[in-house]
């Protein structure tokens, strides 16, 4: 597992085959930490407005008490851009996007999350439901 002091600027990126697991402490939408390593997950853009906390709340129940792999592809700010599995292999950012509570940000996924953002839009699932939209 990864490990540094808390706060470290900029995040040390472990080694490609090196993956963060555990189980995920969730602080919004798209962001959570493992031990001291603070997540982004990569692809997805999800509502973090903390008196909406629609993005925050779809996170944690998708990910409940599972743990978490995490192959980190990059940084972002303060935070280790990854790729995350559940233990029976779902796509995190996949299982977001399907729930309508996270946008596919194609700037970074290159459209991976698009067809599942189409269909929660057609389903009205998630913001797609709402009156307006939520952040962006």
């Amino acid at each position: 597992m990864l490990t540094q002091p808390a706060g470290a600027w900029p995040p040390r990126l472990p080694a490609t085959h090196e993956l963060i697991v555990g189980r995920a402490d969730i602080i919004d939408g798209d962001t959570f930490r493992i031990g001291r390593q603070k997540i982004r997950v990569w692809g997805i853009d999800a509502p973090d407005d903390e008196r909406k906390p629609y993005g925050t709340r779809a996170l944690r129940q998708i990910l409940g008490a599972q743990t978490l792999s995490c192959r980190p592809v990059g940084t972002s700010y303060d935070r280790i851009v990854a790729r995350c599995t559940d233990a029976a292999g779902r796509d995190i950012a996949q299982a977001m996007v399907a729930t309508g509570w996270a946008l596919d940000w194609p700037k970074f996924s290159h459209g991976l999350y698009g067809p599942g953002e189409a269909s929660a839009r057609a389903r009205r699932a998630g913001v797609f439901g709402t009156d307006g939209p939520l952040w962006r």
